[in-house]
């Protein structure tokens, strides 16, 4: 007869749990400056001073961020923290991909 020494389920589990609330904090990394959607479509993704947004942003709204479709670039403001940032980021490329999806189909 073979002895069966694999944890349960259940110890699999509290081991998982161990780890993940043992984990030290992800670095946080800083914007790209370029990214890629499909073959031909480039977003330039800038950081910019708050300044320069109201420059960029229609009406000169306070924003913490814009896409802007007509130079495919979406700027963030720069005085966020870096986890702000990529919420901000995120946020705008829902925006674009929308954007670029419709003039597509």
């Amino acid at each position: 007869m073979v002895a069966d020494n694999s944890p349960s389920d259940k110890q699999q589990a509290d081991a998982a749990d161990k780890i993940t609330d043992t984990e030290s904090p992800k670095a946080v990394h800083r914007l790209p400056r370029v990214i890629r959607v499909g073959l031909n479509t480039v977003i330039k993704i800038k950081v910019v001073s708050p300044a320069r947004l109201q420059e960029v942003a229609p009406d000169n709204d306070e924003l913490d961020g814009l896409w802007s479709d007509r130079n495919s670039t979406i700027y963030v403001l720069k005085t966020l923290s870096l986890t702000d940032q990529w919420v901000i980021f995120r946020h705008e490329l829902l925006h674009a991909l929308h954007d670029i999806d419709r003039l597509v189909r």
